[in-house]
Protein backbone atom coordinates (compact mmCIF):
# COMPACT_ATOMS: atom_id res chain seq x y z
CA UNK A 1 0.00 0.00 0.00
CA UNK A 2 1.28 3.48 -0.89
CA UNK A 3 1.12 6.31 1.63
CA UNK A 4 1.44 6.53 5.38
CA UNK A 5 -0.77 4.55 7.69
CA UNK A 6 -1.34 5.40 11.34
CA UNK A 7 -3.42 3.28 13.66
CA UNK A 8 -4.41 -0.33 13.98
CA UNK A 9 -6.47 -2.53 11.69
CA UNK A 10 -7.21 -6.14 12.58
CA UNK A 11 -9.23 -8.47 10.38
CA UNK A 12 -11.14 -11.34 11.98
CA UNK A 13 -13.29 -14.06 10.45
CA UNK A 14 -16.34 -14.93 12.52
CA UNK A 15 -19.28 -17.26 11.77
CA UNK A 16 -22.71 -15.63 11.59
CA UNK A 17 -25.76 -17.79 10.92
CA UNK A 18 -23.61 -20.32 9.11
CA UNK A 19 -22.12 -17.68 6.79
CA UNK A 20 -18.66 -16.15 7.06
CA UNK A 21 -18.73 -12.67 8.56
CA UNK A 22 -15.66 -10.54 8.69
CA UNK A 23 -14.74 -7.95 11.25
CA UNK A 24 -12.42 -4.95 11.00
CA UNK A 25 -11.18 -3.30 14.18
CA UNK A 26 -9.98 0.23 13.49
CA UNK A 27 -8.13 2.56 15.86
CA UNK A 28 -7.98 6.22 14.84
CA UNK A 29 -5.85 8.90 16.52
CA UNK A 30 -7.34 12.27 15.63
CA UNK A 31 -4.49 14.06 17.42
CA UNK A 32 -1.90 12.64 14.98
CA UNK A 33 -2.33 14.61 11.78
CA UNK A 34 -0.46 13.86 8.54
CA UNK A 35 -1.25 16.77 6.23
CA UNK A 36 -4.06 18.68 4.53
CA UNK A 37 -6.47 17.30 1.99
CA UNK A 38 -6.27 19.05 -1.39
CA UNK A 39 -8.97 17.29 -3.33
CA UNK A 40 -12.28 18.65 -4.57
CA UNK A 41 -14.55 16.78 -6.96
CA UNK A 42 -15.79 17.77 -10.39
CA UNK A 43 -17.77 16.32 -13.30
CA UNK A 44 -17.83 16.41 -17.10
CA UNK A 45 -20.90 17.64 -18.94
CA UNK A 46 -21.48 17.31 -22.67
CA UNK A 47 -23.93 14.62 -23.71
CA UNK A 48 -27.30 15.58 -22.27
CA UNK A 49 -26.21 19.13 -21.42
CA UNK A 50 -29.48 20.63 -22.74
CA UNK A 51 -31.46 18.43 -20.34
CA UNK A 52 -29.24 19.55 -17.47
CA UNK A 53 -29.60 23.28 -17.95
CA UNK A 54 -33.39 23.02 -18.11
CA UNK A 55 -33.90 20.73 -15.10
CA UNK A 56 -34.22 22.20 -11.61
CA UNK A 57 -33.68 18.72 -10.13
CA UNK A 58 -30.41 18.21 -12.02
CA UNK A 59 -29.27 21.70 -11.08
CA UNK A 60 -30.00 21.05 -7.41
CA UNK A 61 -28.31 17.64 -7.39
CA UNK A 62 -25.12 18.99 -8.97
CA UNK A 63 -25.05 21.95 -6.58
CA UNK A 64 -25.18 19.54 -3.62
CA UNK A 65 -21.92 17.95 -4.80
CA UNK A 66 -19.94 21.20 -4.24
CA UNK A 67 -18.16 20.70 -7.56
CA UNK A 68 -14.99 22.65 -8.14
CA UNK A 69 -15.16 22.27 -11.92
CA UNK A 70 -17.80 21.37 -14.47
CA UNK A 71 -15.72 20.27 -17.44
CA UNK A 72 -17.11 21.20 -20.85
CA UNK A 73 -15.38 19.51 -23.83
CA UNK A 74 -15.68 21.41 -27.10
CA UNK A 75 -17.05 19.59 -30.12
CA UNK A 76 -19.80 16.96 -30.07
CA UNK A 77 -22.88 18.58 -28.52
CA UNK A 78 -21.37 21.75 -27.08
CA UNK A 79 -19.63 23.18 -30.14
CA UNK A 80 -18.17 25.45 -31.38
CA UNK A 81 -19.51 23.80 -34.50
CA UNK A 82 -18.01 25.85 -37.31
CA UNK A 83 -14.41 24.75 -36.99
CA UNK A 84 -11.32 26.93 -36.79
CA UNK A 85 -12.62 29.95 -38.70
CA UNK A 86 -13.02 32.68 -36.03
CA UNK A 87 -15.64 34.65 -37.91
CA UNK A 88 -17.92 31.61 -38.16
CA UNK A 89 -17.54 30.42 -34.57
CA UNK A 90 -20.87 29.58 -32.89
CA UNK A 91 -20.38 29.23 -29.14
CA UNK A 92 -24.00 29.63 -28.04
CA UNK A 93 -24.27 26.11 -26.59
CA UNK A 94 -20.89 26.29 -24.89
CA UNK A 95 -21.70 29.68 -23.36
CA UNK A 96 -25.04 28.42 -22.05
CA UNK A 97 -23.37 25.38 -20.49
CA UNK A 98 -20.67 27.58 -18.91
CA UNK A 99 -23.33 29.81 -17.35
CA UNK A 100 -25.06 26.69 -16.06
CA UNK A 101 -21.78 25.59 -14.44
CA UNK A 102 -21.57 28.90 -12.61
CA UNK A 103 -25.19 28.54 -11.49
CA UNK A 104 -24.37 25.27 -9.68
CA UNK A 105 -21.34 26.80 -7.98
CA UNK A 106 -18.69 25.25 -10.26
CA UNK A 107 -15.97 26.80 -12.39
CA UNK A 108 -16.48 26.14 -16.12
CA UNK A 109 -13.47 24.13 -17.36
CA UNK A 110 -13.48 24.39 -21.15
CA UNK A 111 -11.57 21.48 -22.67
CA UNK A 112 -10.40 22.61 -26.10
CA UNK A 113 -10.42 19.73 -28.55
CA UNK A 114 -9.61 20.13 -32.25
CA UNK A 115 -10.23 18.03 -35.32
CA UNK A 116 -6.99 16.64 -36.84
CA UNK A 117 -8.44 17.37 -40.28
CA UNK A 118 -8.16 21.07 -39.54
CA UNK A 119 -4.38 20.77 -39.88
CA UNK A 120 -3.66 23.81 -37.73
CA UNK A 121 -0.11 24.96 -37.06
CA UNK A 122 0.78 25.92 -33.46
CA UNK A 123 0.27 29.61 -34.29
CA UNK A 124 -3.07 28.92 -35.98
CA UNK A 125 -4.18 26.82 -33.01
CA UNK A 126 -3.21 29.66 -30.69
CA UNK A 127 -5.31 32.06 -32.78
CA UNK A 128 -8.24 29.64 -32.59
CA UNK A 129 -7.97 29.41 -28.78
CA UNK A 130 -7.76 33.19 -28.56
CA UNK A 131 -10.86 33.58 -30.74
CA UNK A 132 -12.73 31.11 -28.55
CA UNK A 133 -11.71 32.97 -25.39
CA UNK A 134 -12.74 36.28 -26.98
CA UNK A 135 -16.15 34.89 -27.96
CA UNK A 136 -16.76 33.61 -24.43
CA UNK A 137 -15.64 36.93 -22.97
CA UNK A 138 -18.22 38.73 -25.12
CA UNK A 139 -20.85 36.53 -23.45
CA UNK A 140 -19.82 37.95 -20.08
CA UNK A 141 -17.81 34.87 -19.15
CA UNK A 142 -14.47 35.73 -17.59
CA UNK A 143 -14.30 33.29 -14.65
CA UNK A 144 -13.13 30.40 -16.82
CA UNK A 145 -10.52 27.67 -16.84
CA UNK A 146 -9.16 26.03 -19.99
CA UNK A 147 -7.77 22.54 -20.50
CA UNK A 148 -5.75 22.34 -23.71
CA UNK A 149 -6.28 18.98 -25.44
CA UNK A 150 -7.85 15.67 -24.52
CA UNK A 151 -5.75 12.50 -24.95
CA UNK A 152 -3.31 13.98 -27.47
CA UNK A 153 -1.14 10.90 -26.88
CA UNK A 154 -3.74 8.50 -28.32
CA UNK A 155 -5.18 7.59 -31.70
CA UNK A 156 -3.86 7.69 -35.26
CA UNK A 157 -3.16 11.44 -35.03
CA UNK A 158 -1.41 11.30 -31.68
CA UNK A 159 1.14 14.01 -30.91
CA UNK A 160 4.50 13.74 -29.25
CA UNK A 161 5.00 15.50 -25.94
CA UNK A 162 7.24 18.01 -27.73
CA UNK A 163 4.51 18.80 -30.30
CA UNK A 164 1.86 19.03 -27.59
CA UNK A 165 4.01 21.50 -25.66
CA UNK A 166 4.51 23.73 -28.72
CA UNK A 167 0.76 23.96 -29.29
CA UNK A 168 0.12 24.48 -25.59
CA UNK A 169 2.51 27.45 -25.36
CA UNK A 170 0.70 29.26 -28.18
CA UNK A 171 -2.74 28.46 -26.77
CA UNK A 172 -1.88 29.63 -23.26
CA UNK A 173 -0.37 32.89 -24.49
CA UNK A 174 -3.44 33.70 -26.62
CA UNK A 175 -5.93 32.95 -23.84
CA UNK A 176 -3.99 34.81 -21.14
CA UNK A 177 -3.77 37.90 -23.37
CA UNK A 178 -7.57 38.14 -23.27
CA UNK A 179 -8.36 36.55 -19.91
CA UNK A 180 -5.29 37.07 -17.71
CA UNK A 181 -6.92 35.53 -14.63
CA UNK A 182 -8.07 32.38 -16.41
CA UNK A 183 -6.48 29.07 -15.45
CA UNK A 184 -4.82 27.38 -18.43
CA UNK A 185 -3.43 23.86 -18.18
CA UNK A 186 -3.32 20.49 -19.88
CA UNK A 187 -2.65 18.37 -21.81
CA UNK A 188 -5.27 15.79 -20.70
CA UNK A 189 -2.99 12.79 -21.15
CA UNK A 190 -4.73 9.42 -21.45
CA UNK A 191 -2.57 8.24 -18.53
CA UNK A 192 0.33 9.80 -16.62
CA UNK A 193 3.19 8.04 -18.35
CA UNK A 194 6.57 9.14 -16.97
CA UNK A 195 8.16 10.02 -20.31
CA UNK A 196 5.16 12.03 -21.56
CA UNK A 197 4.76 13.90 -18.26
CA UNK A 198 8.46 14.73 -17.94
CA UNK A 199 8.82 15.79 -21.59
CA UNK A 200 5.70 17.97 -21.52
CA UNK A 201 6.36 19.80 -18.25
CA UNK A 202 9.96 20.38 -19.28
CA UNK A 203 8.91 22.14 -22.50
CA UNK A 204 5.50 23.74 -21.89
CA UNK A 205 6.61 26.93 -20.14
CA UNK A 206 4.25 28.11 -17.43
CA UNK A 207 1.05 26.20 -16.69
CA UNK A 208 -1.62 26.43 -14.00
CA UNK A 209 -2.32 22.70 -13.84
CA UNK A 210 -1.22 19.40 -15.30
CA UNK A 211 -4.12 17.16 -16.32
CA UNK A 212 -4.44 13.48 -17.09
CA UNK A 213 -7.06 10.72 -17.08
CA UNK A 214 -7.41 7.85 -14.65
CA UNK A 215 -9.48 4.68 -15.04
CA UNK A 216 -8.99 1.73 -12.71
CA UNK A 217 -8.64 -0.57 -15.68
CA UNK A 218 -9.11 -0.62 -19.45
CA UNK A 219 -10.28 -4.20 -20.02
CA UNK A 220 -13.11 -6.53 -19.04
CA UNK A 221 -11.05 -9.18 -17.26
CA UNK A 222 -9.72 -7.31 -14.19
CA UNK A 223 -10.98 -8.90 -10.99
CA UNK A 224 -12.88 -6.84 -8.43
CA UNK A 225 -10.12 -7.32 -5.87
CA UNK A 226 -7.40 -6.18 -8.26
CA UNK A 227 -9.51 -3.22 -9.29
CA UNK A 228 -9.90 -2.12 -5.67
CA UNK A 229 -6.15 -2.31 -5.29
CA UNK A 230 -5.83 0.09 -8.22
CA UNK A 231 -8.06 2.53 -6.30
CA UNK A 232 -5.97 2.72 -3.15
CA UNK A 233 -2.61 2.48 -4.95
CA UNK A 234 -3.74 5.06 -7.57
CA UNK A 235 -2.19 2.99 -10.36
CA UNK A 236 -4.37 1.43 -13.07
CA UNK A 237 -4.53 -2.35 -12.82
CA UNK A 238 -3.39 -2.86 -16.41
CA UNK A 239 -0.99 0.13 -16.64
CA UNK A 240 1.37 -0.53 -13.75
CA UNK A 241 4.16 1.66 -15.11
CA UNK A 242 2.27 4.94 -14.96
CA UNK A 243 3.13 7.61 -12.39
CA UNK A 244 1.08 7.91 -9.24
CA UNK A 245 -0.47 11.35 -8.54
CA UNK A 246 2.20 11.88 -5.89
CA UNK A 247 4.92 11.17 -8.45
CA UNK A 248 3.24 13.55 -10.92
CA UNK A 249 3.33 16.30 -8.28
CA UNK A 250 6.97 15.55 -7.48
CA UNK A 251 7.82 15.80 -11.19
CA UNK A 252 6.15 19.21 -11.42
CA UNK A 253 8.05 20.48 -8.40
CA UNK A 254 11.35 19.11 -9.70
CA UNK A 255 11.15 21.22 -12.88
CA UNK A 256 10.00 24.37 -11.12
CA UNK A 257 6.19 24.17 -11.42
CA UNK A 258 5.79 24.46 -7.67
CA UNK A 259 2.35 26.09 -7.80
CA UNK A 260 0.84 23.99 -10.61
CA UNK A 261 -2.18 21.92 -9.63
CA UNK A 262 -2.70 18.23 -10.39
CA UNK A 263 -6.05 17.53 -12.07
CA UNK A 264 -7.58 14.20 -13.05
CA UNK A 265 -9.98 15.33 -15.76
CA UNK A 266 -11.55 11.98 -16.64
CA UNK A 267 -12.05 9.60 -13.73
CA UNK A 268 -13.84 6.27 -13.76
CA UNK A 269 -13.78 2.62 -12.76
CA UNK A 270 -13.23 1.13 -16.23
CA UNK A 271 -12.88 2.86 -19.61
CA UNK A 272 -14.00 -0.08 -21.77
CA UNK A 273 -17.27 0.53 -23.57
CA UNK A 274 -19.78 -1.03 -25.94
CA UNK A 275 -20.16 0.09 -29.57
CA UNK A 276 -23.03 2.40 -28.53
CA UNK A 277 -20.80 4.15 -25.99
CA UNK A 278 -22.32 2.63 -22.84
CA UNK A 279 -19.97 0.99 -20.32
CA UNK A 280 -19.14 -2.63 -21.01
CA UNK A 281 -18.29 -3.30 -17.36
CA UNK A 282 -21.47 -3.49 -15.23
CA UNK A 283 -19.48 -2.46 -12.15
CA UNK A 284 -19.36 1.10 -13.55
CA UNK A 285 -23.05 1.67 -12.84
CA UNK A 286 -23.47 -0.57 -9.78
CA UNK A 287 -22.81 -0.16 -6.07
CA UNK A 288 -19.27 -1.31 -6.77
CA UNK A 289 -18.52 2.09 -8.29
CA UNK A 290 -19.51 3.88 -5.07
CA UNK A 291 -17.10 1.77 -3.02
CA UNK A 292 -14.34 2.09 -5.63
CA UNK A 293 -14.68 5.86 -6.03
CA UNK A 294 -14.81 6.50 -2.29
CA UNK A 295 -11.59 4.50 -1.87
CA UNK A 296 -9.86 6.27 -4.77
CA UNK A 297 -10.82 9.79 -3.67
CA UNK A 298 -9.57 9.14 -0.15
CA UNK A 299 -6.33 7.59 -1.37
CA UNK A 300 -5.46 10.54 -3.65
CA UNK A 301 -6.87 13.36 -1.54
CA UNK A 302 -3.49 14.73 -0.47
CA UNK A 303 -1.90 14.74 -3.94
CA UNK A 304 -4.72 15.58 -6.39
CA UNK A 305 -6.31 19.02 -6.43
CA UNK A 306 -9.41 18.07 -8.39
CA UNK A 307 -10.81 14.72 -9.57
CA UNK A 308 -13.37 15.16 -12.33
CA UNK A 309 -15.73 12.25 -12.78
CA UNK A 310 -16.68 10.98 -16.22
CA UNK A 311 -19.59 11.76 -16.73
CA UNK A 312 -22.45 13.83 -15.26
CA UNK A 313 -25.30 12.51 -17.40
CA UNK A 314 -23.96 10.16 -20.09
CA UNK A 315 -26.07 6.95 -20.17
CA UNK A 316 -24.49 4.20 -18.08
CA UNK A 317 -21.68 6.44 -16.82
CA UNK A 318 -23.53 9.33 -15.29
CA UNK A 319 -23.74 10.71 -11.78
CA UNK A 320 -27.42 11.07 -12.61
CA UNK A 321 -29.69 8.76 -14.56
CA UNK A 322 -32.28 11.23 -15.69
CA UNK A 323 -32.93 12.92 -12.37
CA UNK A 324 -32.11 9.82 -10.27
CA UNK A 325 -28.85 9.73 -8.32
CA UNK A 326 -26.50 6.85 -9.14
CA UNK A 327 -23.98 5.04 -6.90
CA UNK A 328 -21.18 7.22 -8.27
CA UNK A 329 -23.12 10.32 -7.25
CA UNK A 330 -23.40 9.15 -3.65
CA UNK A 331 -19.66 8.42 -3.45
CA UNK A 332 -18.80 11.93 -4.60
CA UNK A 333 -21.40 13.44 -2.27
CA UNK A 334 -20.09 11.60 0.79
CA UNK A 335 -16.49 12.55 0.12
CA UNK A 336 -17.21 16.15 -0.83
CA UNK A 337 -19.42 16.65 2.23
CA UNK A 338 -17.32 15.03 4.95
CA UNK A 339 -13.75 15.34 3.64
CA UNK A 340 -13.45 18.93 2.36
CA UNK A 341 -10.30 20.58 1.14
CA UNK A 342 -8.28 21.76 4.13
CA UNK A 343 -9.28 18.89 6.42
CA UNK A 344 -6.34 17.16 8.13
CA UNK A 345 -5.70 13.54 7.22
CA UNK A 346 -4.80 11.22 10.07
CA UNK A 347 -5.38 7.63 8.92
CA UNK A 348 -5.55 5.38 5.86
CA UNK A 349 -5.62 1.60 5.62
CA UNK A 350 -6.63 -1.11 3.20
CA UNK A 351 -6.74 -4.45 4.95
CA UNK A 352 -8.73 -7.57 4.13
CA UNK A 353 -12.37 -6.72 3.41
CA UNK A 354 -12.23 -3.08 4.52
CA UNK A 355 -10.85 0.24 3.40
CA UNK A 356 -10.61 2.93 6.09
CA UNK A 357 -9.70 6.61 5.97
CA UNK A 358 -9.98 9.34 8.58
CA UNK A 359 -9.59 13.10 8.66
CA UNK A 360 -10.31 15.91 11.08
CA UNK A 361 -12.27 18.95 9.96
CA UNK A 362 -12.97 22.14 11.93
CA UNK A 363 -16.17 20.60 13.30
CA UNK A 364 -15.67 16.82 13.58
CA UNK A 365 -13.46 13.78 13.29
CA UNK A 366 -14.70 11.77 10.29
CA UNK A 367 -13.98 8.12 9.47
CA UNK A 368 -14.68 6.65 6.03
CA UNK A 369 -15.44 2.92 6.02
CA UNK A 370 -15.78 0.89 2.80
CA UNK A 371 -16.74 -2.76 2.60
CA UNK A 372 -14.87 -3.99 -0.46
CA UNK A 373 -15.90 -7.64 0.01
CA UNK A 374 -18.83 -9.84 -0.99
CA UNK A 375 -19.75 -10.47 2.66
CA UNK A 376 -21.17 -8.37 5.49
CA UNK A 377 -18.39 -6.76 7.53
CA UNK A 378 -18.61 -5.60 11.13
CA UNK A 379 -16.51 -2.46 11.59
CA UNK A 380 -15.49 -1.47 15.11
CA UNK A 381 -14.04 2.03 15.22
CA UNK A 382 -12.18 3.31 18.27
CA UNK A 383 -11.57 7.07 18.18
CA UNK A 384 -8.95 8.85 20.32
CA UNK A 385 -7.70 12.41 20.49
CA UNK A 386 -11.08 14.16 20.09
CA UNK A 387 -11.61 15.19 23.70
CA UNK A 388 -15.16 15.35 25.03
CA UNK A 389 -17.84 14.41 22.49
CA UNK A 390 -21.13 16.19 21.84
CA UNK A 391 -22.55 13.89 19.17
CA UNK A 392 -21.84 10.71 17.20
CA UNK A 393 -23.62 9.87 13.96
CA UNK A 394 -23.19 8.09 10.66
CA UNK A 395 -24.18 8.40 7.03
CA UNK A 396 -24.40 5.02 5.33
CA UNK A 397 -24.67 4.32 1.62
CA UNK A 398 -26.51 1.02 1.17
CA UNK A 399 -25.42 -0.45 -2.16
CA UNK A 400 -28.31 -2.93 -2.24
CA UNK A 401 -30.82 -0.06 -2.13
CA UNK A 402 -28.76 2.71 -3.75
CA UNK A 403 -29.70 5.10 -0.97
CA UNK A 404 -28.18 7.09 1.90
CA UNK A 405 -29.23 6.62 5.52
CA UNK A 406 -28.70 8.93 8.48
CA UNK A 407 -28.02 6.98 11.68
CA UNK A 408 -27.70 8.60 15.14
CA UNK A 409 -25.10 6.73 17.20
CA UNK A 410 -24.55 6.32 20.95
CA UNK A 411 -22.31 8.97 22.51
CA UNK A 412 -19.14 6.93 22.91
CA UNK A 413 -15.65 6.63 21.47
CA UNK A 414 -16.13 3.08 20.19
CA UNK A 415 -18.71 2.59 17.45
CA UNK A 416 -19.83 -0.56 15.67
CA UNK A 417 -21.44 -0.77 12.24
CA UNK A 418 -22.28 -3.72 10.01
CA UNK A 419 -21.91 -2.85 6.36
CA UNK A 420 -23.18 -5.01 3.52
CA UNK A 421 -21.15 -5.74 0.39
CA UNK A 422 -19.96 -2.48 -1.28
CA UNK A 423 -21.57 -0.31 1.41
CA UNK A 424 -19.85 2.97 2.27
CA UNK A 425 -20.19 4.83 5.58
CA UNK A 426 -18.90 7.96 7.27
CA UNK A 427 -18.81 7.89 11.07
CA UNK A 428 -18.62 11.32 12.73
CA UNK A 429 -17.24 12.09 16.18
CA UNK A 430 -18.39 15.64 16.95
CA UNK A 431 -16.84 17.65 19.83
CA UNK A 432 -18.56 20.59 21.59
CA UNK A 433 -18.80 23.81 19.59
Amino acid sequence: MRGATVGLVLVLFLPLSGLPQRECLVEVRFDRLEGELRLKVGATLHQGWAQAVRSAAVRGALRELRLEYLRLPTGAELGPFAGPVPGLMDISNLAEAAKFALSVGAKPLVCIRTQPAWGLSPSEFGAYCGALAQALKREGLSRLSFEIFESPDMGPDQMTAEETARYFVKARKAIKALLPWAEVGGPGLSAPWREEVEDFVGRCGRLDFLSFHFFGTHNASTSSGRLFRAAWEAVAADLPDQLTPGEVRATLIAVGHTKAKVLITRLGVNSIRNPDGTPKDPRVSSGYSAAWLASFLASTSREVDSAIYYDALRPGWGLLRGEKKTPAYYALWLFSTYFPRGAKACFRSSSGPGFCFAARTKTAGNVLLVNISDFPVKFTVAAFGMGRLRMCRARIYRASKNSILYVPLPLRRIQRLILGPRDVAVVQFVPPR
